[in-house]
């Protein structure tokens, strides 16, 4: 490999524009020498900036701002429409509990109306009952009766015939 020396380097020719520069920097002057072609590429920089800009940064930034807005857009409109949802089902909650307490009220007032209405059959049947057995008594009553009185007259005829069979008559 070659190496490099450091009085090689020292004795190689610079060029005229280096040894200007270098003299410029060693007599307190800028390294940097404005010129006409630095006002050129800034020139041709604001050109490309506003044309850029105008062409490509200002409608992304547009589109950008758009859909930045109609998420944010969606986003309120689904925040409101889960707030709806929200007293939908509330409301729709308390109107089925509502109803779960009429049904319980209305299934009360019919077990309760059962109830009593089962009772009235019962005591009319009973009345109905009490009643029968009240007329049949009666009238095994009166049967009774008469069978007593038919007794009475059949142990008179009898008692009669037993008296007549043993005291014969004179």
């Amino acid at each position: 490999m070659d190496q490099i020396n450091l009085s090689d380097i020292l004795n190689q020719q610079l060029p005229e524009e280096a040894l200007e520069l270098g003299v410029n920097m060693m007599a307190g002057g800028s390294p940097v020498s404005l010129d006409i072609t630095y006002l050129i590429y800034l020139v041709i920089f604001i050109v490309c900036w506003l044309g850029l800009k105008a062409l490509i940064f200002d409608p992304y930034l547009k589109v950008s701002d758009k859909r930045q807005q109609a998420t944010v857009g969606t986003r309120d409109e689904a925040r409101t429409l889960r707030h709806d949802a929200e007293e939908a089902i509330a409301s729709y909650e308390a109107k089925l509990s509502q109803a779960r307490e009429e049904a319980n009220a209305l299934r009360q007032e019919l077990k309760d109306e059962s109830a009593r209405r089962q009772q009235e059959i019962l005591t009319e049947a009973q009345q109905e009952a009490n009643a029968k057995l009240a007329e049949h008594r009666e009238k095994l009553q009166g049967q009774v009766e008469e069978a007593r009185t038919e007794m009475r007259e059949e142990a008179k005829v009898l008692s009669r015939l037993i008296v007549n069979r043993l005291v014969p008559s004179a």
